[in-house]
């Protein structure tokens, strides 16, 4: 009897100790410390607040400035720890352990307890914040930044040359002016350098004005307004030359009927006497409170015996004041997005809608984000972390016109879903 007693006893044990074997070999086989070591390892990196996290299996963790070690049934498997903030020396025990973070240490425990630093759920919390930009209005969720950019407006003279050649000769027409102002059509005569227009008819050339008005490249007259000044040589057979400013209506009759009545505004005489080969200088500033065309004539009392008249123009300029704005620009930082929450969280900025603005370029602590000139209209992602602040840059140019753009700051988790967005707009003071 005995005997059987103790063939059952041991046959237990034997079954109790496979049965250990067995939970043994498969937590081994299906447990490994060192994949315990590297999720904790990359669950600290991220942790703010505290995350209760699950093992499968009791195990014992610690922590050091560099490392995280898991031992398991024996065995211990360390991982490097890469955190972007001190480490508390620490350890936890059991399936379950919980972890810590703040924005400055990380640590573990094997249960919920105080924190020196206060910790609260894992939560975004990106806003913005004033830096002290005087033309900011800031709220948590929006920014209204008003920047004034004023360009420099100077006048400047801009000298043109009116071809005076036979090879370019659809810049000048001939016209015949009467002493009462009506217009008729007249030949131009060309050479290498010069142009000309002549009459030998006494009956034809008394009390009348001989010239040529200017056109443009393309042949139509050509239409001048507000002041002009024209310079230009001139000689001739004439007893003093001429300058007309014309009505271009009166111009356009002339050159589809060949005559216009009526066809001068005004006109400014100079240089009695100009007889003879010798070239004379002249330049003549014209005014008028409508639209006009120029022609360049002269004049002469003829008879019977002295019914010649002829003027040769060359080196015909142009001198006009254009007013020209250099764009003004400014560059400066204007908002500030600060990480109010526990989390790290990226972000970047993007272009919605807007123009006006010669050239816009945005940028997060230097990282452009916006640079339409380029064609640059959506950031890349900037990591903010827990308690930091990115400050925005602003670099505007412009000669004074109107503007306005509103962009979008987007804020992501580490996946980067967009979790809140904030507004940014930006506009002319």
């Amino acid at each position: 009897m005995s005997g059987s007693i103790t063939v059952i006893l041991a046959s237990l044990m034997l079954v109790s100790l496979v049965a250990v074997f067995a939970v043994l070999s498969f937590e081994r086989v299906y447990v490994r410390p060192e994949a315990l070591a590297s999720l904790v390892a990359e669950e600290l990196r991220e942790i703010y607040g505290y995350r209760v996290l699950s093992l499968g299996v009791n195990c014992l963790v610690r922590v050091n400035a560099t490392h995280v070690t898991v031992r398991l049934l024996g065995v211990a498997a360390s991982c490097r720890l890469n955190v972007d903030r001190d480490v508390v020396p620490s350890e936890a025990s059991g399936s379950l352990i919980v972890l810590y973070g703040n924005s400055t240490h990380v640590w573990v425990s094997s249960q919920i307890e105080y924190s020196p630093v206060r910790v609260k759920s894992s939560v975004y919390e990106v806003v913005f914040t004033d830096i002290g930009f005087e033309n900011a209005t800031v709220s948590l969720n929006e920014a209204e930044v008003k920047v004034t950019i004023e360009g420099t407006t100077t006048e400047v003279e801009v000298m043109e040359q009116v071809p005076t050649t036979s090879s370019e000769p659809q810049y000048w027409r001939g016209v015949r002016v009467a002493t009462w102002n009506d217009l008729y059509r007249w030949s131009v005569r060309y050479s290498a350098s010069y142009i000309w227009v002549e009459d030998s008819a006494w009956w034809r050339v008394y009390g009348y004005y001989y010239g040529m008005y200017i056109r443009n490249s393309d042949g139509s007259y050509r239409v001048f307004s507000g002041t002009v000044k024209i310079g230009f040589k001139i000689r001739g057979d004439m007893w003093y030359a001429r300058v007309f400013l014309l009505n271009p209506d009166k111009v356009r009759e002339l050159e589809r009927y060949g005559y216009g009545s009526s066809g001068v505004y005004k006109y400014v005489s100079f240089g009695w006497g100009i007889i003879g080969s010798r070239w004379r200088t002249f330049n003549v500033t014209l005014s008028y409170s409508k639209p006009y065309v120029v022609a360049i004539g002269g004049w002469k009392w003829t008879n019977l015996w002295d019914r010649t008249i002829k003027v040769y123009i060359k080196d015909g300029y142009l001198y006009r004041t254009e007013t020209r704005t250099v764009p003004g620009e400014f560059e400066g930082d204007v908002v500030g997005v600060k990480n109010a929450g526990n989390r790290v969280a990226k972000i970047r900025v993007r272009l919605v809608e807007g123009g006006g603005l010669l050239g816009l370029k945005i940028w997060l602590n230097g990282t452009l984000q916006i640079d339409l000139e380029n064609g640059l209209t959506e950031g890349s992602w900037v990591t903010l972390k827990p308690g930091e602040t990115l400050i925005v840059k602003f670099y505007g140019r412009d000669d004074d016109n109107d503007y306005e753009y509103r962009l979008v700051v987007d804020c992501a988790d580490a996946a980067l879903n967009v979790v809140k967005q904030l507004s940014l707009k930006i506009e002319d003071a």
